[in-house]
C-alpha cells in the first residue's frame, strides 16, 4: 500500500473534518487494506462518500466494510466496482443493509456477482428504504430479469420520499420476485 493511501487511511481514523469524500480507486489495496479502512470508518463520523474500485479487496474485503456498515451512520455512497466480489460478499453487504440507516448508493457493478448474491441485494430492498440506488450491472447474472426486479423496486415514488423523510408510508411490496435460479 502506497504512502498516500496510509495518509487517506489515518485522516479517516482520526475522523477529519475535511474529508467528507474519498477516492482510493485502482490502489490494490486487497482485503488487508479494506480491513484497515473498514475499522477507521466504524468510528467515522464525516466521510459520506467513498471510491474504492478497481482495488481488488474481493469476499474478505467486501465483509470487513460490511462490518463497518453495520455501525457506520454517515456514509451515503460506497462505489465498490471492478473489486472481484462474489456471490460471498454481496451476502455479506445485503446483511449489513439490513440494518444500516444511511447508504443511499451502492455500485458492485463489474464484479463477479451471480444469482445468490443478486438475490440477497434485492431481498434487502423490501427491508431498507433508505438506498435509492442499486448497480449491479456486468456481473455474472443468468439472465437481466433479477435486474430488471432491482430496478423495479428502486424505482417506486414513494421510495425517494420516504428516504428523505417526506413520507409517512413505505413503498409497496407487489412487484413478484425470482425465486429460482434461472
Amino acid at each position: 500500500m502506497s504512502e498516500w493511501w496510509k495518509q487517506q487511511i489515518e485522516r479517516v481514523r482520526r475522523n477529519d473534518p475535511a474529508v467528507g469524500k474519498l477516492v482510493l480507486g485502482s490502489e490494490k489495496i486487497g482485503h488487508e487494506g479494506a480491513r484497515e479502512l473498514a475499522e477507521a470508518l466504524k468510528k467515522n463520523t464525516m466521510l459520506h462518500t467513498l471510491f474504492l474500485t478497481a482495488s481488488n479487496i474481493g469476499d474478505e474485503g467486501a465483509s470487513a466494510l460490511a462490518g463497518a456498515l453495520r455501525v457506520n451512520t454517515s456514509l451515503v455512497k460506497l462505489q465498490l466496482s471492478a473489486n472481484n466480489i462474489d456471490d460471498l460478499g454481496a451476502i455479506a453487504l445485503a446483511d449489513a443493509l439490513k440494518t444500516n440507516t444511511s447508504l443511499r448508493s451502492l455500485n458492485l457493478s463489474s464484479n463477479r456477482i451471480g444469482f445468490p448474491g443478486a438475490c440477497a441485494l434485492r431481498e434487502v430492498l423490501s427491508l431498507n428504504f433508505v438506498i435509492t440506488t442499486l448497480n449491479l450491472n456486468h456481473n455474472r447474472l443468468p439472465s437481466s430479469d433479477i435486474l430488471h426486479e432491482i430496478a423495479a423496486l428502486l424505482d417506486d415514488p414513494v421510495r425517494e420520499a420516504w428516504a428523505s423523510g417526506e413520507a409517512d408510508t413505505k413503498p409497496a411490496r407487489e412487484i413478484p420476485l425470482a425465486s429460482r435460479e434461472e
